[in-house]
């Protein structure tokens, strides 16, 4: 491994992983009668979330993160995310669900001590033309294949390594999907230079097919054909194909484009992720919304994940997933992203206030709506139709909704939209979004203890963290440099679905 594989190594996976590069493969043995399966505690933290999926055992492993192959068989949603088990090497714990909001841990059976894998690294799943359940992923050393053997997903065969004749590819983070009647797979070198493209029929002889970007890659994307592409996660999406993928300097990211010859051509870029990513482990390191992952619901719902990756100072635990988000790619080529519907059926002691006035800079109270495990659901009026009928009402600077605050409405943290910057906002954290005057703007917002995530129209969202300085749960309406007419608000208090 050279320097820089190395240090992207280090970057994602953390010194105490790095032991998987050298661990030798054992035979393949099958699960032990003695795996530990994962459950939620009694008495989980202070600091823990209440309705996010975490990983529940942070002193049984280390280093909980990516979330990994994800799909939907025979009644159940099942997903993967990595972790450091107890022998050493990273593991994929397994969980599974009937909504994506109740999730039930697995035993984890893909792991060093059953594959006779030095690891699991990043990976992805999908379908072989048979319908039959396969995930791919790399060891660190070669590009490896499972099929499952169960309809549960807990039992799987033994790994099967990808050779192309000839050609010696890169096998860091490899995805596969199905395109007609051929798999495509793509691989690179620890994210950075080429990315492979193979070809097979049959996912046994594989053939290679060049660099995955199309030599006619736009120049005006903001980034470059040979860009960091980790993480891989290509998909059909309306009459799109999207990569959706991170960089080690971007963080959570997608290409929306088509394939030409064979190759993907990019016609747009766009972030997903809105924290400074360092280049180093230190501080704030690789951005807070990171790694995703995504899967076909059998409604025809495309619907991700991402790892919230932990900013080391102890405001949110290792291994904590993103609310899982549904993409939707309508006629206008804008992606829509919104929580996920059945995030609904969780709400309970719903409260709500109609045609409230926002005066500017004087904050409006919402004393039925306080708490810190919250939905809330604002809908601000169109400016346009208020001017006509008070010419004197202009456009505030700021406005929105501010949460977790004191009894003074202090110490909170805002969740604006600033039309002049053209940005929703979430404490320091700023995303583009452009306000439109003559239409209803829908701000939903999540509370879940220190973790924020909040969605703006279907167009733009933030997933936000923050070291709570109280435990006063206080939430209030803002305007500033102008008055703000909202149509209604709705408040949910969201219950756990551990207990």
């Amino acid at each position: 491994m050279n320097k820089i594989d190395r240090r992207l190594f280090l970057k994602r996976y953390g010194t105490v992983a790095a032991g998987a590069i050298v661990i030798p493969s054992i035979s393949f043995a099958g699960m032990p009668q003695d795996e530990k399966t994962f459950t939620w505690p009694a008495n989980p933290p202070d600091n823990w979330p209440s309705y996010h999926l975490l990983h529940p055992d942070p002193k049984g492993g280390f280093f909980p993160g990516d979330p990994n192959p994800a799909i939907y068989y025979k009644g159940k949603y099942h997903l993967h995310y990595l972790y450091r088990a107890p022998e050493g090497g990273l593991a994929m714990a397994h969980v599974s669900s009937t909504d994506m909001i109740h999730w039930k841990w697995h035993p984890t059976v893909l792991r060093r001590r059953n594959t006779g894998c030095g690891s699991m690294l990043s990976g992805t799943a999908f379908f072989t033309k048979k319908g039959r359940p396969a995930i791919i992923f790399s060891d660190n050393h070669n590009v490896m294949i499972v099929f499952a053997l169960d309809d549960k997903l807990d039992k799987w065969t033994k790994p099967e390594k990808i050779e192309v004749k000839g050609t010696k590819i890169g096998v860091w983070d490899p995805d596969c999907w199905l395109k007609g009647d051929t798999y495509y797979a793509i691989s690179s070198t620890n994210g950075i230079r080429r990315i492979n493209l193979i070809k097979s029929k049959d996912l046994k002889n594989w053939q290679y097919v060049g660099n995955l970007m199309h030599e006619d890659f736009p120049v005006n994307l903001g980034v470059t054909a040979n860009d960091d592409v980790s993480c891989p996660n290509m998909f059909k999406i309306g009459n799109k194909w999207i990569l959706l993928c991170i960089s080690h300097t971007l963080g959570c990211r997608y290409y929306l484009g088509n394939f030409k010859d064979e190759k993907y051509l990019p016609e747009s870029h766009h972030l997903m992720n809105w924290q400074d990513v360092a280049l180093g482990n230190e501080g704030r390191s690789l951005g807070f919304y990171f790694a995703p992952e995504s899967m076909l619901t059998p409604d025809g719902r495309r619907v991700m994940w991402s790892w919230l990756f932990p900013d080391g100072d102890g405001t949110i635990p290792q291994g904590l997933q993103s609310l899982p988000r549904e993409l939707e790619l309508p006629e206008d080529g804008i992606l829509r992203i919104k929580p996920l519907a059945e995030l609904k059926t969780l709400r309970y002691d719903e409260r709500s206030e109609s045609d409230i006035l926002i005066k500017n800079v004087q904050n409006y109270m919402l004393k039925e709506m306080s708490g810190d495990t919250m939905e809330f659901e604002i809908v601000f009026k169109p400016l346009k139709d208020t001017h006509k009928l008070n010419p004197n009402i202009h456009i505030p600077r700021s406005f929105g909704i501010k949460v977790l605050c004191n009894e003074n409405g202090k110490s909170g943290i805002p969740i604006m939209i600033n039309p002049s910057k053209k940005t929703l906002s979430v404490g320091d954290v700023s995303a583009p979004f452009e306000y439109m005057i003559d239409q209803e703007t829908v701000l939903r917002v999540f509370i879940d203890n220190s973790v924020i995530e909040a969605f703006v129209n279907d167009r733009q969202a933030i997933a936000y963290a923050q070291r709570r300085t109280h435990r006063l749960t206080n939430n209030l309406l803002f305007s500033d440099q102008g008055n703000m007419p909202v149509k209604k608000v709705t408040a949910w208090k969201i219950k756990s679905p551990w207990n």
